[in-house]
């Protein structure tokens, strides 16, 4: 292996591995929380959203109606 250039060069490959190893663990740590966050959320059931909405709609609709005879 060559001699490094200058002390900023010896500093930097002399922290390169751990650099790179605290890389690794956070993107690991990063993807584990996405894919965790991900898979919580497929699970939900949305069933009621569309029970909701129908039921604004109708308020909505009867609101409409009201503000029309006045």
């Amino acid at each position: 292996m060559a001699a490094p250039a200058s002390a900023h060069d010896a500093l930097r490959s002399r922290f390169r591995g751990k650099n790179a190893l605290i890389g690794v663990a956070l993107f690991g740590f990063c993807a584990s929380v996405f894919t965790y966050s991900i898979m919580a959320v497929k699970q939900e059931k949305f069933d009621d959203v569309e029970a909701m909405l129908d039921e604004k709609r109708k308020q909505r609709a009867a609101q409409g109606h009201t503000a029309a005879r006045t």
